[in-house]
């Protein structure tokens, strides 16, 4: 049978950071093991391989949940979870439950997923019922080589959770979610068709009802010039339905800055943002904090921002500044370590 205890020891003595290193010399027993467990042991929930595949691309990443204290959502959505996994397409290698010292309580997830898109784990996972539900007090992707040494880098990403933090954080250099969400003049507007000389630069702002929000993306409207002469493309976005975008084009000066609406809460998660839920009537239920990206024409992240709140947020004179002195000095991506 698939030898979870292996894993469960590791992840309590030598903590998540270290998992690459202790599970090198496991990689060929786990899936040995899967195999044997679906000839063992079909029904039970805890170590299933979904759809039965364990065939591996060399791509394994170890998805690292740890239960908030006392919470019943395990319980409660134990078979919504198994479910969610089953159908989700990922390549389930192996998985289990994480246990005490006393071997008496559940206090954790671990998934052995081989899938050649990290982004397409965080996607699943932003979505998996105990994560949406709150279940985990902190959840990891870390990609594991799968080696019996190894050299390479390792790096983990934290998946966004319903309290808001912690969330996706991609570093620099790695490729940034998708965005394929309406401009607000009509039509749509897709970052993968974007070709700019240096960068894309998408900005976040909360919506229309937020009063700090329109002097920012008017002053973005303003400087799309000097930005342009920079190779950059410009483009804010946000949470905001139709209604509400329509109200912003009435009311705000945007002159030809495209502005899209529409992004969901599952994309802003992707994202990296922080999301709050309405606390005043002028507020839509559900918003996303602000922040602001330069994405490279290869799709990967040069720069980001991220704010928790709405009065907390980048000065645009700052930031062109800052722009030209990388440039022209070739400055490499920072906060990659």
């Amino acid at each position: 049978m698939f030898r979870s205890y292996h894993f469960d020891i590791e992840f309590r003595i030598f903590g998540f950071q270290h998992i690459g290193e202790q599970l090198y010399n496991f990689r060929q027993v786990a899936i040995d093991d899967v195999r044997e467990s679906h000839e063992e042991q079909p029904d039970n929930p805890e170590h299933r391989s979904s759809a039965g595949l364990v065939e591996v691309t060399r791509m394994l990443y170890v998805i690292h949940g740890v239960d908030k204290p006392r919470s019943s959502v395990r319980a409660r959505l134990a078979e919504a979870h198994q479910s969610y996994l089953t159908t989700s397409g990922l390549g389930i290698v192996g998985s289990g439950p994480l246990i005490d010292d006393a071997g008496e309580s559940v206090i954790g997830t671990v998934i052995i997923v081989d899938c050649a898109d990290r982004g397409e784990i965080v996607r699943i996972m932003a979505n998996e019922p105990f994560n949406r539900a709150g279940l985990y007090e902190s959840l990891h992707i870390t990609r594991w080589e799968g080696r019996e040494q190894s050299d390479g880098e390792q790096y983990s990403t934290t998946v966004p959770t319903e309290t808001g933090a912690p969330l996706v954080r991609p570093r620099n250099g790695d490729p940034v979610a998708s965005l394929d969400v309406p401009l607000v003049r009509g039509g749509p507007w897709r970052l993968a068709d974007q070709a700019p000389e240096a960068f894309t630069l998408i900005l976040i702002f909360t919506g229309v009802h937020c009063s700090f929000c329109k002097p920012e993306v008017e002053e973005l409207a303003r400087r799309r010039a000097e930005f342009t002469r920079l190779g950059i493309e410009t483009i804010a976005v946000s949470m905001d339905d139709a209604g509400r975008a329509e109200r912003m084009l009435l009311e705000w000066e945007i002159g030809d800055l495209p502005v899209e609406f529409g992004m969901t809460e599952a994309q802003a998660r992707s994202w990296g943002l922080y999301v709050s839920r309405r606390v005043k009537p002028v507020e839509p239920e559900i918003f996303a904090e602000p922040g602001l990206f330069l994405v490279r024409p290869d799709g990967t992240l040069y720069a980001a921002f991220q704010s928790t709140s709405p009065w907390l947020r980048p000065d645009l004179s700052i930031l062109l500044r800052g722009i030209k002195l990388a440039m022209d000095r070739g400055t490499p991506p920072r906060g990659e370590a």
